[in-house]
Formats: structure tokens, C-alpha cells, sequence
């Protein structure tokens, strides 16, 4: 839906210059071909493992992209897909704002996405050594929004998990409402995300 991407920067009177994708799915790079044809001079950036329709800029983990003062760095997150790259912003003009990170589908809201191309211990190390090292404050951006399912689940698993059900209350009310619950932060991961509290104390309890 490229035209709605257009529509929507013209309407805000900004130019589009890039487009970052996270992976290769048609979901999430089946709109570069046409972006690319309306838009002239337009880059459009993917991992340099994966196979990223129309890609013009092929990135290595660390690369980075530089837009105004905003600086832009492709993480290398292997494991919904081998070439996934999330990438991590922050704005150099306003160094006190949080940065925001897009996962793709490596990392979402209380869950994360299937293993296609690699196995769960190379997801794992995506979630909670790269992504997971990233500063608590920053706000997480997800491919998806598939909450509710997620933290049902969550909430099955860690029963006992008071925040866990909080977000899961306060996520529902969303729904009701038509609104959504991203952006979530990596601070908010730690506290309901069973992919990446599988190693936590709490849950290496239930499943021992």
C-alpha cells in the first residue's frame, strides 16, 4: 500500500528518502517495488543477508544511516528470518528523548515471531543480547499487533505475573477501543515477555 505511505508524507509535507525493511516477507517489502517506481531517487535499505525486494542499500550489522540529526543503526537480528535487521534511532538534536527501535517481525508486543531460517537458540540470542541490551527507556516498534494472543499466552506460562496481567487488561481495553499498544518499551518487555524471561528465575521455576 504504497500509495497510502505517499498520500500520508504528502500530507504532512515531508520527502520521503529511504525505506527500511526489516526482512524479506512480502508483508513487510512487498511495497518497495512500487515506492520505488514512485518515487524517484528513493533508498531502500535491508539487511545484506537477507533478500530484500528492490534493495538498494545492502547493511552490515552496525551500519549506520544518518537523517538530519536523527542517526539510524541496522542491528543484525537473525531468527524469524536469517537477514532480519532491526533498526535503532535516536535523535542527536534531543539527546534526553528515548530512542525507538523497529523489530520487524523479530520482537513483538509480549511475543515474537516464528523461527523460519535459523533455530530458537539464534531468536533467543537476538532478543535478549542484542535487542535486550538496548536502554530500558527505548520504544519498541513491532511488525504486528498481535498483543492480546501474545500475553493470553504469557499469562498461561507465568501465572503469577501481576504486571503480565496488567498488560493484558490494559491491552484488551485497547482493543475495545480500537487503539494500539505499540509502542511498548524494552523496559515493558522484561516485565511480560516470556521469550525474553526465559532465562529469569521466575521462569526457569515453572518450567524446571
Amino acid at each position: 500500500e504504497a500509495h497510502l505511505v505517499i498520500a500520508r508524507a504528502q500530507e504532512e509535507g515531508v520527502t520521503i528518502a529511504g525505506v527500511l525493511t526489516t526482512h524479506h516477507h512480502y508483508d513487510h517489502a512487498g511495497g518497495n517495488q512500487e515506492m520505488a517506481s514512485r518515487v524517484p531517487g528513493i533508498r531502500a535499505y535491508g539487511g545484506r543477508l537477507d533478500r530484500v525486494a528492490s534493495c538498494t542499500d545492502p547493511l552490515d550489522h552496525g551500519a549506520e544511516i544518518a537523517l538530519g540529526s536523527v542517526r539510524v543503526a541496522a542491528l543484525h537480528t537473525p531468527g524469524h528470518t536469517r537477514g532480519s535487521v532491526s533498526y535503532y534511532a535516536m535523535d542527536g538534536g534531543q539527546p534526553d528523548q528515548p530512542g525507538v527501535v523497529f523489530t520487524g517481525d523479530t520482537l513483538f508486543v509480549g511475543g515474537c515471531g516464528r523461527v523460519f531460517e535459523c533455530t530458537p537458540d539464534v531468536l533467543y540470542n537476538s532478543l535478549v543480547n542484542l535487542l535486550g541490551r538496548l536502554p530500558e527507556a527505548t520504544l519498541v516498534y513491532v511488525g504486528h499487533e498481535y498483543t492480546v494472543k501474545n500475553l493470553e499466552f504469557a499469562v498461561g506460562v507465568e501465572t503469577g505475573n501481576e504486571s503480565l496481567r496488567q498488560m493484558l487488561e490494559w491491552s484488551r481495553q485497547q482493543a475495545v477501543r480500537r487503539k494500539f499498544t505499540v509502542p511498548s518499551t524494552m523496559q515493558n518487555e522484561w516485565l511480560i515477555n516470556p521469550f525474553m524471561r526465559s532465562g529469569s528465575e521466575e521462569m526457569r521455576s515453572i518450567c524446571s
